[in-house]
């Protein structure tokens, strides 16, 4: 019930919003991979799509919301080669080898972003959801991710600065 006395789905989706948004507030990390993790994972949850992955330009898991899925560390392998593939039936080729060890994999299910934090090329590779929440997934995901690491690079100068 809201505070005008209303119930319903709409409130019940609110309060488990707030829950969200409580439960990430106490689930910090120091420790940089931890942290994206969290965030990769909040947004997965938030925008209910089913694997949201960070990749280097080698195509190695960087961070993702279930670390341990096969889909995971398979998503993070193409993700660069996704972003490169600038025709239609290359990336087709790739999506064959995608669904080789994730079969019914769609293409319009897959949102990869190519982004630089600090000179270093990033991939963030969103599955799943429809489209508009799987964008807003990736979006949020790709400003958390640099939020984290500019935040923790800061804290470190600063920080080595004081010990000098």
């Amino acid at each position: 019930m809201d505070w005008q006395g209303n119930s319903g789905p709409h409130n019940a989706r609110n309060a488990v919003r707030a829950d969200m948004t409580q439960d990430r507030r106490y689930r910090r990390s120091s420790i940089m991979r931890m942290a994206v993790h969290y965030q990769l994972r909040h947004c997965r949850d938030m925008f209910d799509v089913e694997a949201v992955i960070l990749a280097d330009r080698r195509g190695l898991m960087v961070a993702a919301a279930d670390e341990e899925a096969e889909l995971s560390r398979v998503l993070s392998a193409y993700a660069p080669l996704l972003t490169r593939a600038s025709d239609r039936p290359t990336q087709a080729r790739i999506m064959e080898s995608i669904n080789g060890y994730l079969p019914s994999t769609l293409r319009e299910q897959l949102s990869v972003r190519r982004f630089d934090v600090m000179g270093e090329e990033l991939f963030l590779c969103t599955l799943g959801g429809c489209g508009a929440r799987k964008e807003m997934a990736t979006c949020r995901a790709v400003s958390g991710v640099r939020r984290i690491v500019l935040g923790m690079t800061e804290a470190t100068r600063r920080s080595a600065m004081a010990a000098a």
